[in-house]
């Protein structure tokens, strides 16, 4: 499940029920209004794994306004947070991870019929492993990967109808 909020309050959820699925399934679908096409939200929820940093600096030199905060929930119950800014055209995230047991133990037991067994996870050991690298530091990102990262409702829609 990814959860983005954006300064001015607005949230977009998007989520897949599980990993097998090949589409993120959109939250909250305005009445009367469509989705560009089926997997639009997909972006969101691939957006960490091409992430490119183009530069870093330290978290408390940088300043503290958000522009949104995305939150990245894991079927396994590993939670990464995505604080970003904008600041002088320029894209800025900070980032931490967490473990929700409770996610954990809701985790699927089993793969798929047919599929690979998944390797064993601990949360809560790559929570701490990704927050030994990351905390402190906040880092540049293309502004597209920015975007891409902090959709909003309507990047996600068809234009509204007409009349």
């Amino acid at each position: 499940e990814v959860t983005i909020t954006h300064a001015d309050g607005e949230v977009v959820r998007i989520s897949k029920a599980s990993p097998e699925l090949a589409n993120f399934e959109v939250a909250s679908v305005p009445e009367g209004r469509e989705l560009t096409y089926p997997g639009v939200a997909n972006v969101i929820g691939n957006a960490l794994r091409e992430l490119k940093l183009e530069d870093v600096e330290p978290a408390a030199e940088a300043p503290t306004e958000q522009a949104a905060t995305v939150e990245y929930r894991t079927f396994d119950g590993l939670v990464v947070r995505v604080t970003g800014i904008e600041r002088d055209d320029e894209s800025w995230i900070s980032i931490e991870a967490s473990a929700d047991p409770a996610q954990a133990a809701a985790a699927p037991d089993a793969p798929a019929e047919g599929a690979a067994a998944p390797p064993a996870s601990d949360p809560g050991a790559e929570a701490a492993q990704i927050n030994a690298k990351v905390s402190g530091w906040r880092y540049k990102i293309a502004s597209f990967q920015y975007d891409q990262m902090t959709r909003r409702m309507a990047d996600l829609l068809k234009p509204a109808a007409e009349g």
